[in-house]
């Protein structure tokens, strides 16, 4: 995806939609979400071989980042976390690289779940 940038106002990032479940939630400075998917697999593309993953119908774990994802109340207390563990979603996403302590790694930028 990178070699296809740059992504600007003509151009934008491509988007992407998958349904995961969620593994753990962090909250980060009291409004943004680091959140720990797993993708769905379906069981038809685990029996046909077609889960994208050569080791069979079992996801890798993926990394999300949401920003601003909580609002405060309207007391100005902190507001309610969007996402529980154990919790099926759908989500929206861009795909990043996210670069730390000399490490990459793939992170899902989320623009809107549900």
């Amino acid at each position: 995806l990178q070699d296809l940038a740059p992504w600007g106002q003509e151009f934008p990032a491509p988007v992407f939609k998958n349904s995961f479940d969620v593994e753990s939630v962090r909250v980060m400075k009291d409004k943004h979400l680091k959140i720990q998917l797993r993708p769905i697999v379906s069981p038809a593309a685990t029996d046909s071989g077609e889960s994208g993953n050569p080791a069979g119908g079992i996801a890798k774990s993926l990394e999300a980042v949401y920003f601003n994802a909580i609002e405060p109340a309207a007391d100005g207390s902190a507001g309610e976390v969007p996402v529980a563990v154990g919790e099926q979603l759908e989500v929206v996403f861009e795909l990043k690289i996210n670069t730390f302590r000399n490490r990459s790694s793939l992170q899902l930028n989320v623009l809107h779940l549900q």
